[in-house]
């Protein structure tokens, strides 16, 4: 076969119409996986330091691999309107590269990859002092490092303010929801525990038995009994309706975090920075467990679960913790690695947990 009678390679006819549609297509997809990749880069990172990360991972791979895509898949186009051969492989390789982060964006935001995911952000960007939901699950009442000493009601699936109740003259470090979902209780600096009406933010009474700063209270599930942490180092039990002392727990050195469990017989504290979780018998103070975290140093808040035997512990490291209360062993660890945990909730169905860090609130997947 002489050099004439060689075979050439096949020209490609291409339309004007396909053209075109291909060059909408291509830009399309490019502008698509550039939106795609950004969001879900985004999506599962509160705050600035994290916004950072991810546009900094956004502008040095994904930007940089559209582009060399981009350029491969109008090569191949202009190559295809010309009627080269092989302008496909060019188009479709470019096409596969732009999609590369797509495919990326979609596998960020499984749960398989991600682990435990928050679920919802919002609320005041201060410090979170505590958290607390409402027996049905609607409302979180919260209290911040705001100069006007209010707690405030939140809606727990828009995220949009609904009532703040007002009567401190000085900062509010606890709040705690009744079991009928009636009234708030709340601890402060000056050492009081006062009670309001959930529905009107009205004044209901005051219990005074501390000497220094409340720093956690907790109402029990049956609706007897509120349970108060101080910085004078006691654990004080109340009568809900008489306000008197009916038990006083000195088992730390300082400011204890409380909750109670969910049939009302056990408290379980832990001294703000402590290490270790100790449960107690909520009528005698005897020690029932003791929850030595060795990995994580800081306990800065407690919650038990309603449902079950689960007790969430946030630390100062911005872990959160969650483990068995019978066995001591660790079932989940949901880390956020900026900013501390300093308040705990879980919601009514034990599926959720609010959990308070130093610049807003977030809820996790507890499922």
């Amino acid at each position: 076969m002489n050099k004439q009678e060689q075979p050439q390679p096949k020209k490609v006819n291409v339309g004007k119409g396909t053209y075109v549609r291909l060059v909408i297509s291509g830009t399309m997809l490019l502008l698509g996986g550039l939106i795609f990749e950004y969001s879900s880069t985004t999506s599962h990172l509160q705050g600035e330091s994290a916004a950072f990360g991810a546009l900094v991972l956004w502008a040095t791979v994904v930007l940089p691999l559209c582009a060399i895509g981009g350029v491969l898949f109008v090569i191949g186009v202009v190559r295809l309107g010309k009627q080269k051969p092989r302008s496909p492989i060019l188009v479709l390789l470019g096409a596969l590269i732009v999609g590369l982060p797509v495919i990326g964006g979609v596998i960020a935001q499984s749960p398989l990859f991600l682990g435990p995911y928050p679920l919802l952000t919002y609320g005041p960007s201060g410090y979170i002092w505590s958290i607390a939901w409402s027996p049905d699950g609607k409302y979180i009442a919260s209290t911040d490092n705001s100069a006007d000493y209010a707690v405030q009601v939140w809606d727990a699936t828009t995220g949009n303010l609904k009532v703040t109740y007002r009567g401190y003259s000085s900062p509010v470090y606890a709040v705690a929801w009744s079991p009928d979902g009636r009234r708030i209780a709340s601890g402060s600096d000056d050492g009081t525990v006062q009670v309001w009406d959930a529905v009107d933010g009205g004044h209901v009474f005051t219990y005074r038995g501390h000497s220094n700063a409340v720093s956690s209270v907790a109402w029990s599930p049956d609706g007897t009994r509120i349970v108060s942490g101080s910085y004078d180092d006691t654990v004080q039990v109340w009568d809900a309706i008489t306000g008197q002392t009916l038990l006083t727990y000195r088992g730390h050195s300082d400011a204890p975090f409380v909750a109670w469990s969910p049939d009302s017989k056990y408290i379980t504290s832990a001294s703000d920075g402590g290490d270790s979780v100790v449960v107690w018998d909520a009528v005698s103070g005897r020690t029932i467990t003791t929850y030595q975290q060795r990995d994580h140093r800081g306990v800065a808040a407690l919650a038990w679960s309603p449902k079950d035997s689960r007790i969430a512990s946030g630390y100062v490291d911005g872990t959160l913790q969650v483990w068995d209360a019978t066995s001591g062993s660790t079932i989940t660890t949901y880390q956020r690695y900026y900013g501390g945990v300093f308040a705990l909730a879980w919601s009514p169905d034990g599926k959720r947990i609010a959990c308070g860090y130093d610049d807003g609130t977030v809820i996790w997947n507890a499922s």
